[in-house]
């Protein structure tokens, strides 16, 4: 099976030797030794592209480029996609007959914050 017959399905992803700088609140990635659930967006020879659901930006600057007081600030969650470069999968699971793809006692979802609910 060929990754790119994975684009829109949930997968399972082990990573190895993922970057600390790329851990936390920009990647969604928090725990990147435990297994992440993520939804596959599209593969190329770079790595995947994978689905944060609750990607958090916060605007600080206007379109003209002045700035927006702090207290004005306000944070917004959208969906993101990021690439995962191949250099950091260590591991690919997919359940092609499987619906939905659920978490597991030591997998993580990406973008989900592992101290909340």
């Amino acid at each position: 099976m060929y990754v790119k017959e994975l684009n829109g399905q949930k997968l399972q992803i082990k990573l190895r030797n993922f970057p600390e700088h790329l851990t936390g609140k920009v990647t969604g990635i928090y725990k990147p030794d435990d297994w992440l659930l993520a939804k596959i967006i599209q593969s190329d020879s770079s790595g995947i592209w994978v689905e944060n659901p609750h990607y958090r930006k916060k605007t600080v600057r206007k379109e003209d480029g002045t700035p927006i007081p702090s207290e004005e600030q306000q944070e917004e969650k959208t969906i993101s996609h990021m690439l995962i470069r191949w250099e950091y999968i260590d591991s690919i699971i997919s359940c092609p007959n499987e619906t939905t793809m659920s978490a597991e006692k030591h997998t993580t979802m990406i973008g989900f914050r592992p101290d909340e609910d």
